[in-house]
């Protein structure tokens, strides 16, 4: 499982819609690390959670994969559309 911290602060700050934006440019970018054709499962699982089954992994290369996506995630060029808040 994993999560994005400090999410609501972005909603607020940006809205709900380009916070619905980034979950869906996130969940891509999720996927896009996961034998998702195949094996893995990858959803949303609440709010700003998502959930990841690595299929027939054992724990010490499910922890490498986790690792690689968390990398790939801090490293993503999220886009905010507009770049002010809309809230001081």
């Amino acid at each position: 499982m994993l999560d994005i911290d400090h999410f609501k602060r972005f909603n607020d700050n940006y809205g709900h819609q380009e916070g619905d934006r980034i979950l869906k440019e996130l969940a891509g970018v999720i996927k896009s690390q996961c034998r998702h054709t195949t094996m893995d499962m990858c959803f949303r699982y609440g709010g700003e959670e998502f959930s990841i089954i690595l299929a027939e992994l054992e724990m010490n290369i499910a922890l490498k994969v986790a690792e690689r996506i968390r990398k790939v995630v801090e490293r993503h060029p999220f886009s905010i559309k507009g770049r002010s808040p809309t809230r001081p």
